[in-house]
């Protein structure tokens, strides 16, 4: 890109000095004077393409370091739903449990009282 934009101003520099006069050597320090300006420009480009470059590395960082942030949280809800999760099969398991069991007493219970039922009618009967 440097070499390029020298021969844009230097072939501008011949041009505009060809066309003063064909056999004039071209000014030196004139010519000096330009391509010393010519680079000042392009150093002063140079370090805002730095500063920007500089600039988009630190937002990528940051955007990094959110999205870390946003993983962990994410994982830590997963971590907390998971726990609250098989929290709660447990519970529904026990309650499930407790149930079977209580059932299982009222089928005892009526099971007895039936017997007891068939009983007397029997001694009624008799």
């Amino acid at each position: 890109m440097f070499v390029v934009y020298l021969l844009l101003v230097l072939g501008g520099q011949g041009e505009a000095t060809s066309e003063v006069s064909e056999g004039s050597p071209p000014d030196s320090h004139d010519t000096c004077h330009t391509l010393k300006l010519a680079a000042q420009q392009i150093r002063r480009e140079g370090y805002t393409a730095i500063d920007k470059a500089d600039s988009i590395r630190e937002q990528a960082y940051r955007l990094k370091d959110e999205a870390y942030e946003v993983r962990e949280s994410a994982m830590e809800a997963k971590s907390a739903l998971e726990t609250t999760l098989v929290e709660t099969i447990a519970l529904v398991r026990s309650q499930s449990t407790v149930t079977n069991l209580y059932i299982q007493e009222m089928r005892s219970t009526l099971s007895e009282i039936k017997k007891k039922m068939e009983d007397m009618e029997e001694k009624m009967e008799d």
